[in-house]
């Protein structure tokens, strides 16, 4: 399959909108997703709420150290804590 992504981000949602396209045995399918966008600190929020501890975090498949503005993706690692 090969796809052909088109992104639009909602500003006042904080949403990004994500149209997924792909033919597959001479087929197309359509898709699309939203996600809300979150902050390192979002998530930490909520894991220290969630009784969560944050282990590590990756900026790619690849494992490499995340970097907050070039990093495509942000990977997190963590662990619920014992009650």
């Amino acid at each position: 399959p090969s796809p052909l992504d088109e992104k639009k981000q909602d500003n006042i949602a904080n949403n990004v909108v994500k149209n997924i396209a792909f033919k597959d045995n001479g087929r197309l399918h359509n898709f699309q997703e939203s996600v809300q966008l979150l902050s390192m600190d979002d998530f930490k929020s909520l894991f220290q709420k969630s009784n969560f501890r944050l282990l590590d975090t990756f900026g790619g498949y690849d494992l490499q150290q995340f970097n907050p503005i070039s990093s495509k993706r942000l990977i997190l690692v963590a662990k619920k804590l014992e009650t």
